[in-house]
């Protein structure tokens, strides 16, 4: 017999055969493990991303409705600012108005204390002149007296000792 071809094959990998699956069951089996940690891993990313969003959500509406009742109360606070201004223009103008009447008002008293001031002046000279001229009068009525029962020296006296009293009568005009 003769042989035509030798086949030569290691043999080693005739007798790993049954190994080789085991290696490729076990590299099978940390690859589904590490498929299953990724997909854990991103599920748990995801969860916490999608539960962060949540929160966020829920933060931004209390805002919104926070801000929705700021705007509400800053548009009320300006319409009473609004009115406020109005009224406050209006007391302006009262303010003006009776400012301007107290002037007038201030002028006018200011001239009616000068008239009175006058008038007490003159009333205060008048009364000077009425008791001058009651004096002078006595004196006169004293001189008369004296010239009635003849008392010339009498008289003279009477009428010299009214004498300034009489003259400063005259001289103011009465």
């Amino acid at each position: 017999m003769a042989l035509d071809a030798l086949v030569v094959e290691p043999a080693s990998e005739v007798d790993r055969g049954p190994d080789r699956t085991r290696v490729r069951r076990g590299h099978r089996v940390l690859l589904a493990v590490a498929v299953v940690l990724v997909l854990v891993l991103v599920g748990t990313a995801v969860g916490l991303v999608a539960g962060d969003v949540a929160r966020t959500n829920r933060q931004f509406d209390r805002t919104q409705r926070s801000l929705d009742v700021t705007q509400a109360h800053t548009r009320a606070v300006l319409a009473d600012l609004t009115q406020v201004r109005q009224e406050l223009g209006g007391v302006s103008v009262q303010v003006f108005l009776a400012t301007k009447a107290l002037a007038q008002d201030a002028a006018d008293l200011t001239t009616a204390h000068s008239e009175l001031l006058v008038a007490q002046s003159d009333v205060s000279n008048q009364t000077t002149v009425i008791a001058d001229l009651q004096t002078c009068l006595g004196g006169v009525q004293q001189a008369l007296n004296a010239l009635s029962v003849n008392d010339q020296g009498r008289a003279i006296d009477a009428l010299d000792s009214v004498a300034p009293q009489c003259n400063g009568a005259v001289a103011s005009g009465a």
